[in-house]
């Protein structure tokens, strides 16, 4: 029996003590009625996510979730032994995810002006440009009287406005071996333009010859009981109206003329003469030239005038090199002796039989020699003003030559 009391009294005592056992825990997990600092508690270690731009300000994370335990469940405790049952435990919530945060807005872009187009511009004409002359200032231009001969001639030809008359360029044009020509052939270029070109049928023969002085260009036309001249310009090749050409041609001719010396009387004396009145001639100057029979024949013959000055040419052979000479003599110094000026001409094909035509403009000096067995297509060109010489084959059978140095 006093075992059974023993065992009863530690039943007893082992189920008080498993009751305070259990409140004291239903005390503890009860909270607090006083406000604990949050600093106080004791909160699970939670590991911070940095996040992205933009930044903000750090969240205090929420305590971990502490698992309810659910405990076994106790029998009430008997009335009248003033026990607390057990309260109820809380469930926490779990801490709830910080919102993802959203990335700050750009800053709106300010749209791209766009430019205002500048005006467009009117286009400009393509300016015309002028035609070249056909002789320019400071050139020298050689005006030649010349036959079809056996061949076609190409040559070039002004082209004009049909309308104002005005040059406009030039083309080529071919000229037939039965025709004749006047034309303007430059050594600088070393081409030829055609002025006028004509026929000469047998019931009506005539003949057009260039005619130049002070910068101006004649064509004269010679019938056999006529005569005209008709004024060019010399730049453009075009016609001039002038009624009074053939006038001014006329008074620029035949004042003065040369005799030559010849073996028989080697005396060369110039002489002036008046147009309107042929016997009233005065001898201005006359000179005895020596060793004329060395001359090649018809020199002394051919006289030109030029600015109060005359001249006249004469060619000679030393051995094979064919010798030229351009003599001159000032009119307003009649006591004054006459100038020789010399030269040599260089490639001359053959022998030279006589001289043609001899003009002479500003110092330039163009002489036309005949070479056995060659057509008259060469010129001699000689400078007095420099002293340079030259020997051009035009192509062209020629007839008259008057040279003119077109003033700048």
């Amino acid at each position: 029996m006093a075992s059974v009391k023993r065992i009863r009294i530690l039943l007893g005592t082992g189920l008080i003590a498993g009751l305070l056992l259990i409140a004291g825990c239903g005390l503890a997990s009860s909270p607090s009625s006083e406000s604990t600092p949050a600093a106080a508690r004791r909160a699970p270690t939670a590991t911070a996510v940095p996040v992205a731009k933009p930044t903000v300000a750090p969240t205090e994370p929420a305590p971990a979730i502490t698992p309810a335990t659910t405990p076994e469940p106790n029998p009430a405790p008997a009335s009248g032994h003033g026990v607390t049952p057990p309260a109820t435990p809380l469930l926490v919530a779990p801490p709830s995810k910080p919102a993802p945060s959203k990335p700050a807005p750009a800053p709106a872009s300010k749209p791209t002006p766009v430019p205002t187009p500048a005006p467009t511009p009117k286009p400009k004409p393509t300016p015309i440009p002028e035609p070249e002359p056909a002789l320019s200032s400071g050139m020298v231009g050689l005006f030649l009287a010349i036959n079809g001969g056996s061949s076609s001639n190409l040559l070039r030809t002004v082209s004009t406005d049909s309308t104002s008359g005005e040059m406009t360029g030039s083309k080529y044009i071919t000229i037939e071996k039965s025709a004749k020509a006047v034309v303007l052939y430059v050594p600088e270029r070393g081409e030829a333009t055609l002025i006028d070109s004509y026929t000469s049928p047998s019931y009506a023969p005539h003949t057009k010859r260039p005619h130049t002085f002070d910068d101006r260009l004649f064509v004269g036309t010679k019938y056999s009981t006529s005569l005209n001249y008709a004024e060019y310009d010399p730049q453009t090749l075009l016609p001039v109206s002038n009624a009074m050409a053939k006038q001014l041609v006329q008074a620029s001719q035949n004042r003065f003329v040369l005799k030559g010396a010849r073996p028989e009387d080697p005396v060369t004396s110039i002489t002036r003469v008046d147009p309107l009145d042929p016997e009233a001639s005065e001898i201005v100057a006359s000179f005895e030239v020596s060793g004329v029979e060395d001359y090649v024949p018809s020199n002394w013959w051919q006289m030109a005038e030029d600015n109060d000055v005359v001249y006249w040419a004469a060619m000679s052979y030393q051995g094979e090199r064919l010798l030229g000479e351009v003599w001159s003599f000032r009119l307003d110094d009649p006591e004054s002796d006459p100038l020789m000026h010399s030269f040599t001409v260089p490639g001359a094909p053959g022998e030279m039989s006589m001289i043609l035509k001899f003009d002479v403009d500003d110092g330039h000096a163009v002489i036309q020699p005949r070479f056995t067995g060659y057509t008259d297509s060469r010129l001699i060109l000689y400078d007095l003003n420099t002293g340079s010489v030259d020997l051009v084959d035009t192509g062209l059978r020629i007839f008259d030559v008057q040279i003119l140095h077109l003033g700048e």
